[in-house]
């Protein structure tokens, strides 16, 4: 698994998770949608393993 984290955006309602395999993000994909629970975020992409391909994540926010 991998565990990521950030900090939260004040006014943010929702997170979208992506994921790809470039680091332009060509052919990401959308992995998944978090609510917010405080300042801190965490999200775990589950099954992914640490030892397999290179994987680029970027996130946005929902307001």
């Amino acid at each position: 698994d991998v565990v990521l984290t950030w900090l939260g955006k004040q006014d943010a309602t929702a997170y979208k998770i992506y994921r790809s395999t470039n680091p332009e993000f060509t052919n990401s994909t959308q992995i998944g949608t978090f609510t917010p629970n405080g300042s801190s975020s965490t999200f775990t992409d589950l099954g992914v393993s640490q030892n397999a391909d290179k994987y680029f994540y970027f996130v946005t926010w929902v307001n």
